[in-house]
């Protein structure tokens, strides 16, 4: 029995994959297989990710906010999740007990989670005294 949730598991992410593997494009072949004429080079840009950043302080505070952004949406899920956690307690004390700890914990983080901003940006200032 679990050969074949195994193998239905490595059939079912083969089938899910097959797209990508059939939209990519191919290099510069002999004979003119790839995506480019004989001749022509194929010439890729990228974009700056995070716009124009002129100094470090810039990149930092970017990166600051990247973080804070990704830990904000995480601490929802984790409140939800308390939440969820309470109302599956249905009146079970140990189990309300493990959802506050988990509330507790999501804020406490998202209290850290602040306080690195306020952090940073007591940094970034600092740094951008020296620099001008």
């Amino acid at each position: 029995m679990k050969k074949i949730t195994q193998l239905s598991l490595l059939l079912s992410v083969s089938v899910l994959c097959l797209p990508l593997f059939s939209l990519a494009q191919g290099g510069d072949v002999e004979g003119g297989g790839g995506g480019t004429a004989p001749g022509q080079t194929l010439s890729v840009e990228f974009e700056n990710p995070f716009g124009s950043i002129d100094s470090i302080p810039d990149f930092l505070a970017t990166i600051v906010d990247l973080l804070i952004n990704l830990g904000g949406v995480i601490v929802v899920f984790f409140i939800v999740f308390a939440g969820f956690k309470f109302v599956i307690a249905q009146g079970n004390p140990s189990k309300i007990e493990e959802a506050k700890r988990i509330l507790m914990y999501t804020l406490i983080g998202a209290v850290i989670l602040l306080g690195s901003k306020v952090i940073s940006e007591i940094i970034r200032n600092t740094l951008l005294e020296f620099t001008s």
